[in-house]
């Protein structure tokens, strides 16, 4: 499992390492209903006209899974409407460049080729 290490103050008087993973943080952050939703949703639209539908698999794992249904989320918009009004765009892309290293060692299919075009997810990329 993918760690991230970062640093909890506390009161100013001490600083702590905490390890958690991708899924682990998503669920602190979130809470589990919010995690249950967003995994629930991965594949909807790809399904449909992106990836999956041109023969590309859904992943089986957990941080995979979450990361898909995040740059899914953002790839079709669903921010912007009643589809998904759980997290806005801009925490969804707080939340994956804190994860920027875990993000881009997984091996997920983008959620649509055009995504991919158009830069969608450029922001992973940048410094």
């Amino acid at each position: 499992m993918s760690q991230l290490t970062f640093t909890v103050g506390l009161r100013n008087k001490f600083m702590e390492v905490v390890d958690m993973g991708l899924v682990d943080d998503f669920k602190r952050r979130y809470g589990e209903e919010i995690y249950r939703k967003t995994i629930e949703r991965a594949g909807i639209h790809s399904s449909v006209v992106g990836s999956l539908a041109a023969g590309e698999k859904l992943p089986d794992d957990e941080e995979s899974r979450l990361v898909f249904a995040l740059l899914e989320i953002l790839d079709y918009e669903c921010c912007k409407c009643d589809c998904y009004p759980y997290l806005t765009e801009e925490e969804i892309k707080k939340f994956l460049l804190d994860h920027r290293d875990e993000v881009l060692k997984l091996r997920i299919p983008p959620p649509s080729y055009l995504g991919v075009l158009v830069g969608v997810y450029n922001f992973l990329f940048e410094e």
